[in-house]
């Protein structure tokens, strides 16, 4: 039902979440694989441009079987970005969880493919609701490098491709529940 909801309230076109909360924080929570990593960040091909012929534009003849759910996945994404990605973390900490850890992992797996080689991400840090704003904004910013430094330490990705910010309380992904475990999390963007 959290991922669900969660869903709902993300459903933009051009965004994809992995959430690894059900409630709590487990050990057998799934981490999307590299190959699905790589179809959700890898940007979309460009657009065939628009022919106009005497002031008419064509417009594509949908087939019969095409779904709203199947035109919006062909839609190109937006200037600036393809995909977002969480990675969550304990209450109250920038400590990268074991879970957390194994989907970094696959994330670096997706960088190095040919598609992503040369993106750069950004490392959105987020928190829950419970403290005050700028204690928040100060956690999220640790998560954010947290995640950096794993990438960085551990991976050897070069610190140039990463740009760590944090948004402390103010984006919550589940907004009806401010205390909820889902909140904590560092988004990956891919900016380029």
């Amino acid at each position: 039902m959290l991922k669900k909801r969660a869903a709902v309230l993300c459903g933009a076109a051009f965004s994809v979440i992995l959430l690894f909360a059900k409630g709590s924080f487990a050990e057998e929570e799934e981490v999307k694989s590299a190959k699905d990593l790589i179809m959700e960040l890898a940007p979309l091909p460009p657009a065939e441009p628009v022919r106009r012929t005497r002031g008419l534009v064509p417009r594509p003849v949908a087939s019969p079987s095409a779904t709203p759910v199947q035109a919006v996945q062909t839609a190109p994404a937006p200037t600036g970005f393809s995909t977002l990605t969480a990675v969550q973390f304990v209450y109250d900490s920038d400590e990268l969880l074991p879970v957390a850890k194994r989907q970094l992992d696959q994330l670096v797996i997706a960088l190095q493919d040919v598609k992503l080689r040369h993106s750069r991400i950004q490392l959105i840090g987020h928190t829950d609701a419970a403290g005050s704003r700028e204690y928040n904004r100060n956690l999220s910013v640790r998560r954010a490098h947290s995640a950096a430094r794993y990438l960085v330490q551990v991976h050897g990705i070069p610190a140039q491709r990463i740009i760590p910010i944090g948004m402390g309380e103010d984006q919550l992904l589940d907004p009806y529940n401010p205390l909820s475990a889902i909140n904590r999390r560092v988004e990956v963007v891919v900016v380029n």
